[in-house]
């Protein structure tokens, strides 16, 4: 490390294991005192967040849910935030939806087409970044109940027991 360099690569950390580091400082007179230590966690993006389902949809709005992410999927560190993209299918690429705490395990998203079909990816984020997509959950939005006409006698008989 040179005067000019203020960061440093840790290699060989192990993911999800907390060190301490303290620096010192090194000139033609002799080493500093060591700064106080701040610890640090190896960590890398979490994992995607896995199941993703509908848990409810009318003809303005579809809510998906999804699974936490848990245990080493986590990257070494906490999630810190769910973040939502959807299209329609017949557009060329997703737009960013949303995001939800990390306790919060669901997202609605408002429709303009009943009828058509809206695909969704759900990312997970920690302080090392982001996850890949998780799968792709398609979902027809649904379509609103067509106004009955008034009920019409489709078939009679006059016979009785």
């Amino acid at each position: 490390m040179t005067a000019s360099t203020f960061s440093f690569v840790i290699t060989g950390a192990t993911t999800g294991v907390y060190y301490n580091v303290a620096v010192q400082a090194v000139n033609v007179v002799g080493p500093s005192a060591l700064s106080s230590s701040a610890t640090i966690v190896a960590a890398v993006a979490p994992s995607p967040p896995s199941t993703i389902q509908i848990l409810a949809q009318s003809s303005s709005s579809i809510t998906i849910s999804w699974f936490a992410v848990t245990g080493s999927a986590m990257g070494g560190t906490p999630i810190s935030s769910y973040l939502v993209s959807y299209k329609e299918s017949t557009d060329a690429v997703y737009t960013t939806a949303g995001s939800t705490t990390s306790t919060t395990l669901q997202f609605t998203q408002s429709v303009s087409s009943p009828g058509a079909t809206y695909n969704f990816i759900v990312y997970a984020a920690n302080a090392a970044g982001t996850s890949v997509a998780s799968t792709v959950l398609s979902v027809i939005a649904a379509n609103s109940p067509s106004t009955m006409s008034a009920p019409f006698l489709i078939y009679a008989d006059t016979t009785q027991i």
